[in-house]
């Protein structure tokens, strides 16, 4: 008789029983992978791409940035422009773990009256909200309080005052306060030639330069911080005296500028009162050291403070470096070139006379200022009168071609090297008749306010042309000058400008700035400049009464060069021939007396 209970009872016993062989299995494949796990954690140390060598050393370790320094930035005499200086921001220790061998490091509560004493001498808070701060942080337990601050008036503090407090904790015998330090980039000058000193930004620590000279030079000032470990109690908070170096931190190379300091200062001050009056849409000032090269200022407006940033958001303010990044025509000022070239070339005399009527060139009606009002001129007294005709009639004799190379060898078309970014290299006028007849009075020809001043610098050296230079020495490296660039005129056409650049301020009925551009018991070579601004959209000039950009050059003395100031006011509202005067002649006045002080 078959018996159901009996089949089912012994199929019952066959599953547990295979059931556990396969949970046998299973508990030994899993024991086996746990282990092969365990075996590869233990040897290679790593769970899930994290290392436990590092996560056990960042449990018990930690580490902090040590603070390095950018390289600073000088003028010609070690004067500071820019530097990384450090203050401070004092703390308490609350915490009664913070102990060195036995020995309390943490600020005990029976000395916060003296505590608060003492800080709220040397801070802009009271006893009261010292002792509030301190009892605050000492009675709050979930969580606990490692330390307190002291919110802003616990921050930026000098060395100085840093050193008053720890003396005076010091006398007390009161442990327990600390301060911290944090750098920052200082620029003591405030609105200091900042387009090309320039500015920078914190990155990951490490202070980069974003623009002018604290961008190009960023590789030679850039320091590199230290670091630093120590270790952590289960609280992690750090174990006094376990301070190790992981790390050593490396300042950067300081840089020396050929600015001067007291110079630029007064340029910047001469220049903001001829601002307030003017209101032009720009002004620059750039002064150079006629026989090295050496850019003694180099001032615009529109311009801010590197420091506050004040400036930066006004309605008209640019970032552009006005000497490098912007191209415009020069106007009379390229006169110079013109008649050095026409000597050159043997088809120049200075007595040769002619009427200033209007010239056409090709579809072109050429006009001086006056449109011959003044009558019958000399080709020397074309210079001074900064007759637009008289520079055509010498083009055209100096020829196509001659013409065109004379502009490459000024370096015109070309960037300086002034290793400033941006800068633009200009545009040499469109081989054709028209345009070249415009540039031999500054017309139809782009450049940069740096090589004007390098074009300059040839009438100043008798024909040789030298290079601006606004890097005087890099750490250890001293820059050697002057870089001669070229020869682009001979020493007789120099100096024969150089002479007829006298008549602009000493001729009463030909000069274009007579008796305005002054400097005591010298003679001075000056070429005053009015050049038209192209329309925006490439269509003709701008036809209101101020829309012009006045320009001066001054080369002083005439007898022996020492110094080249260029000078540009662009669009002012308010304009007359003794405007550009007013900084000129405070700043010759100023630079002659400098050079024969430290003479």
């Amino acid at each position: 008789m078959y018996d159901y209970h009996i089949v089912k009872k012994k199929k019952a016993k066959k599953n547990r029983k295979l059931v556990g062989h396969w949970l046998y299995i299973i508990s030994l494949a899993l024991f086996m992978g746990f282990s092969a796990r365990l075996i590869y954690i233990v040897q290679v140390g790593v769970i899930a791409g994290v290392s436990l060598s590092e996560r056990i050393e960042n449990l018990y370790y930690s580490s902090r940035s040590i603070e390095t320094s950018r390289g600073a930035i000088f003028d010609r005499q070690g004067t500071v422009i820019a530097q990384d200086i450090l203050s401070y921001t004092v703390r308490a220790v609350l915490s009664e773990d913070y102990i060195d061998n036995g020995r309390p490091m943490y600020l005990d509560r029976a000395r916060f009256e003296e505590t608060a004493t003492i800080l709220s001498e040397y801070l802009s808070i009271s006893n009261e909200q010292v002792l509030s701060i301190l009892t605050d942080g000492a009675n709050q337990i979930d969580p606990p309080v490692f330390q307190v601050e002291f919110g802003n008036v616990g921050s930026g503090l000098s060395v100085t005052t840093r050193n008053q407090i720890e003396a005076a904790f010091d006398a007390a015998g009161i442990n327990g306060i600390y301060f911290d330090a944090r750098s920052s980039r200082s620029y003591p000058n405030g609105i200091f030639s900042s387009h090309l000193i320039g500015t920078t930004s914190d990155d990951d620590e490490i202070r980069v330069g974003v623009s002018g000279l604290e961008y190009v030079l960023n590789d030679f000032l850039k320091n590199q911080n230290g670091r630093e470990s120590f270790q952590v109690n289960a609280s992690g908070n750090p174990v006094p005296a376990t301070n190790q170096m992981v790390e050593e931190g490396v300042d950067g190379n300081d840089v020396w500028t050929t600015l001067d300091a007291h110079l630029q200062l007064f340029t910047e001050s001469v220049m903001d009162e001829v601002m307030e009056q003017t209101r032009p849409e720009n002004l620059t000032a750039l002064l150079m050291d006629a026989k090295t090269g050496e850019i003694l200022t180099m001032a615009q407006r529109p311009s801010f403070h590197p420091e506050t940033q004040e400036g930066i958001a006004d309605e008209h303010f640019i970032w552009r470096n006005l000497f490098t990044e912007e191209m415009y025509e020069p106007g009379s000022t390229l006169k110079l070139a013109t008649v050095a070239a026409a000597i050159d070339e043997g088809v120049f005399d200075p007595t040769e006379r002619y009427n200033p009527v209007s010239m056409q060139i090709e579809d072109r009606i050429i006009n001086d200022h006056d449109s011959g009002a003044n009558g019958e001129l000399t080709m020397r007294q074309a210079l001074a009168w900064s007759s637009n005709t008289g520079m055509v009639r010498l083009q055209q004799r100096i020829g196509f071609d001659a013409w065109a190379q004379y502009l490459t060898d000024f370096g015109l078309g070309k960037v300086t090297g002034s290793e400033l970014p941006g800068e633009v290299p200009g545009i040499l006028p469109s081989r054709n008749r028209v345009d070249y007849a415009m540039s031999s009075y500054g017309h139809a020809i782009g450049v940069n306010q740096m090589q004007m001043m390098q074009l300059f610098s040839a009438f100043a050296n008798g024909g040789e042309m030298i290079r601006p230079q606004l890097i005087r020495q890099v750490g250890e490296e001293t820059q050697v000058f002057p870089e001669v660039v070229s020869q682009p005129i001979s020493q007789t056409a120099a100096d024969a400008v150089l002479e007829y650049m006298t008549d602009v301020v000493t001729d009463e009925r030909y000069g274009t700035a007579y008796d305005v551009y002054q400097l005591t018991n010298h003679e001075i070579s000056v070429k005053t400049g009015t050049a038209q601004i192209a329309n925006e959209n490439g269509q003709g000039y701008m036809t209101g009464e101020f829309d012009y950009i006045y320009s001066a050059v001054s080369i002083y003395p005439t007898d022996d060069p020492q110094f080249i100031l260029y000078l540009t006011i662009k669009r002012p509202e308010e304009y007359d021939r003794h405007t550009l005067a007013k900084i000129a002649n405070p700043l010759m006045e100023r630079s002659m007396a400098l050079q024969s002080f430290r003479e």
